[in-house]
């Protein structure tokens, strides 16, 4: 593993970075950071996958501005990182409140954003009747 920072103007992305082959970024969920991948990624890059495990600001090396800060800052740090990389479009894996992250991305940016992949997604929409049937007791 590599520990790699992104000097992105007045912040600085960290992230662990492993294998060869496409791009996947990892977005860690709220209060976690990338070491949360760490049992995941071989998985990933046996499968053929370089992993890109971003370290959010204020979490490990990563540093910037927290005040005011929205899903969309979030989402112009991993922006950044990508078109540091040089190798886009990537695909995105969001876990919990990294997959809020992704979505901004894929939304703010979608020429890096190849696929996005939700863990943990959740959210206030009801299931599909047909879904509620399958899950009955």
């Amino acid at each position: 593993m590599s520990v790699e920072i992104f000097n992105l103007g007045n912040v600085q992305i960290e992230a662990n970075i492993n294998g060869t082959g496409e791009i996947i970024i990892l977005l860690a969920a709220g209060g976690q950071d990338a070491s949360s991948f760490a049992s995941f990624t071989p998985l990933l890059n046996k499968a053929g996958y370089r992993t890109v495990a971003i370290n959010r600001r204020g979490f490990a090396g990563s540093k910037g501005p927290l005040k005011n800060l929205t899903l969309h800052d979030l989402a112009d740090d991993i922006a950044g990182v990508i078109k540091k990389l040089g190798e886009n479009p990537v695909h995105v894996l969001g876990w919990a409140f990294g997959n809020r992250v992704a979505r901004c991305l894929a939304e703010d940016h979608p020429h890096l954003v190849k696929s996005v992949i939700l863990l943990a997604a959740g959210g206030e929409v009801p299931p599909e009747p047909e879904t509620l049937k399958m899950i009955a007791v």
